[in-house]
């Protein structure tokens, strides 16, 4: 495999306990090479067979999941060195019921879930990932539990701002994809930020946010967010 690619699955917490040269002998067993995908392609699809799941090596993808009216929610964006859909590829189930998606031209590494289950070390390693990554959705239902677009938004602003140590922060989603991660309209989405950023609760530019502690624990009466 090519050097760069095999650096960047080393980096992998599912790869952290193996040598490089035993990774890529590994994966040379397992028929596994980098596959490129085009932004909006389909990786996995709502549907299909479960039992893979995948490493991003470049670029980025989205969990999607589409309601019957057809409107689509993004559950994630998962960049560089994270894993996706592992949850279907070790629970069992017998199909996919999201659709992951390129976010923007990547690479991914395909697996099947029984080949990391056959290796002790990695089956340890995959416990310690799926563990923080339900950690993530928790996280997300916080925020879609909010009734109100505004506490969603402050809810999610809360979190990123609390994820980067910093209250000034950059979050992954244009605003489309932020109105589809919280569950929204993006023509709601845009007048409670526009609203926020009035009342001097937040600053917004692009992807990038600055949240006021002071102020937004002044709006929850002291409490915060």
């Amino acid at each position: 495999m090519e050097q760069l690619l095999l650096k960047k699955i080393t980096e992998c917490g599912l790869f952290a306990e193996l040598a490089p040269e035993s990774i890529d002998q590994l994966l040379e067993s397992w028929g596994c090479s980098a596959q490129y995908y085009r932004a909006g392609e389909a990786v996995l699809s709502e549907g299909e067979k479960a039992g893979r799941f995948g490493l991003v090596l470049s670029g980025s993808v989205n969990v999607e999941k589409h309601d019957i009216y057809g409107n689509c929610g993004i559950f994630a964006t998962l960049g560089e060195g994270e894993l996706f859909a592992e949850a279907f590829a070790f629970s069992g189930v017998p199909l996919m019921s999201v659709t992951v998606k390129a976010a923007e031209d990547c690479a991914v590494l395909m697996m099947n879930g029984s080949d990391v289950l056959s290796e002790p070390e990695l089956a340890a390693s995959m416990v310690k990932l799926i563990a923080k990554k339900t950690f993530r959705f928790d996280q997300r239902i916080e925020v879609i539990s909010q009734r109100r677009t505004r506490d969603k938004l402050l809810t999610y602003l809360q979190q990123q701002a609390d994820m980067s140590g910093s209250d000034s922060f950059v979050i992954p989603y244009d605003r489309q994809g932020l109105a589809d991660y919280l569950g929204v309209e993006r023509s709601g989405l845009s007048v409670e930020l526009n609203r926020l950023v009035r009342e001097g609760l937040i600053t917004a530019e692009g992807p990038s946010f600055t949240i006021c502690r002071e102020k937004t624990a002044l709006v929850k009466g002291g409490k915060g967010l």
